[in-house]
């Protein structure tokens, strides 16, 4: 069985994007390659080099793995021997396929797995109307963007750092919706987390079935919004996780803090798209110049239960409330 050789921490790379799209176990990861959960590991670890038969079986099990095939330095004959030798393995790729040929392979195996993970991704597009979508949508609305950096077309999420936990639920949603796993930094100097897509695929799909814009986003096209609050409540609940929350009036008078949830926005359009949506379901919304409120217990709870939203900061936040003032 011949063996292939990656670049030193992508094959580990790979089989974490693999292992992470199969339930996030090595253990359910090694039964769908049917091997030994110690080979997987032993692969994982880049003790060993893997046959060149389980990568072709994670690719067809998880398509975009085919991106690092512009890793592979060349094909090991299956006598080579199992471990991996180190600087070895190139220096015996070097003397079967000459110094010149293993770089052209090298350039010419990164050109066509590039072209074929783009045409991968392209097939594998969602729906503009699947409610993970919509949910993505209203999180770059909310507290995202998309633009162009260093000629590389990019989505991304922004976030306050101690909501990792919404961080890892807007992963989790690319990776079902797009199936890619966004690169999530946090930068404790400025409190806040990124997760960044460097995709033109998933650029194209957001530029084309949304009109979304590039860079600034006080201007948006809302008529591509759902005009339903049924169809809205993914968008409104992205919205509402990145930059919306809920606060508590203690102005005297009260006999108890007097609950409020508030959505800031310097898009006019984007104010008046949620007020129109919202004030057609019932809600009684107060709008103001960038924002718009929901006030009292009842509008408040029905909001909770209608929208649903993500960011646990948020629901907690509301149950601590009702716990404490509410009763069980």
């Amino acid at each position: 069985m011949d063996r292939i050789v990656i670049a030193r921490g992508k094959q580990k790379e790979m089989l974490l994007e693999f292992i992470l799209h199969n339930g996030r176990s090595q253990v359910a990861a090694a039964k769908v390659l049917c091997v030994p959960r110690r080979s997987l590991r032993n692969w994982l670890n880049e003790e060993r080099t893997l046959p060149e038969d389980i990568f072709k079986k994670i690719v067809r099990g998880y398509p975009l793995s085919a991106k690092f095939s512009e890793h592979i330095y060349g094909v090991l004959d299956a006598n080579w021997g199992k471990v991996k030798g180190g600087k070895n393995c190139y220096a015996v790729l070097q003397k079967k396929y000459g110094k010149d040929e293993f770089t052209r392979r090298q350039k010419a195996g990164g050109a066509s797995s590039i072209k074929l993970r783009l045409e991968q991704i392209v097939k594998m597009l969602p729906s503009p109307d699947d409610e993970r979508v919509l949910e993505l949508l209203g999180a770059l609305i909310g507290d995202g963007w998309i633009g162009i950096s260093g000629g590389r077309k990019q989505v991304c999420f922004c976030g306050n750092l101690h909501q990792k936990a919404y961080a890892n639920h807007l992963q989790k949603l690319m990776l079902q919706a797009f199936r890619v796993n966004g690169y999530l930094k946090f930068r404790k100097k400025f409190t806040v987390f990124y997760i960044i897509i460097n995709s033109g695929p998933i650029f194209d799909f957001f530029r084309k079935n949304f009109d979304f814009p590039v860079g600034s986003k006080t201007k948006f096209n809302t008529e591509l919004l759902p005009s339903d609050f049924d169809n809205a409540i993914p968008v409104i609940r992205g919205i509402f996780d990145t930059d919306g929350g809920i606060y508590f009036d203690n102005a005297a008078g009260y006999a108890r803090p007097y609950p409020t949830v508030d959505i800031t926005s310097h898009n006019p359009e984007l104010l008046d798209w949620l007020s129109r949506t919202l004030t057609k379901k019932g809600f009684k919304v107060i709008s103001l110049k960038y924002s718009i409120r929901l006030k009292t217990y009842g509008q408040v709870e029905r909001w909770f239960n209608e929208v649903m939203p993500s960011n646990k900061v948020h629901v907690q936040k509301w149950n601590r409330w009702k716990s404490q003032y509410m009763g069980p």
